[in-house]
């Protein structure tokens, strides 16, 4: 049995950071319903200047069913949207991390949403 959200429940988003844990600059988004359970094959839009794409939860079951990921450019600033009805997340672009070193590299956003 796969969880569906429940259908016209907006997806809203919960939290956001930065990961400069993160293997590249990446857009992670985890999606769950109301009860909190991780919800696959949600569709995640991604706009930017010049440029759209999309991406679905639950592709990386390691990860978690609500899982889903984008790779980023440096320097470029990006809008997400979570299902057809879900808020805008505007401003998104990857984070200047730095290590132990002082060597900078580029990090990345991790976003949570849920149902309410």
């Amino acid at each position: 049995f796969t969880p569906l959200p429940t259908l016209g429940a907006p997806f809203v988003q919960q939290s956001q950071s930065e990961d400069c844990d993160a293997p590249m600059a990446l857009i992670q988004v985890e999606v769950a319903d109301a009860d909190g359970v991780p919800v696959p094959f949600i569709r995640v839009d991604v706009t930017w200047e010049g440029g759209a794409d999309y991406f679905l939860t639950g592709f990386y079951p390691e990860r978690g069913q609500g899982y889903g990921d984008f790779e980023m450019t440096p320097g470029v600033v990006y809008t997400l949207r979570v299902g057809e009805s879900g808020q805008l997340v505007n401003g998104l672009t990857a984070p200047a991390c730095t290590d132990d070193n002082g060597t900078a590299y580029w990090g990345g956003i991790r976003l949570f949403f849920a149902q309410p």
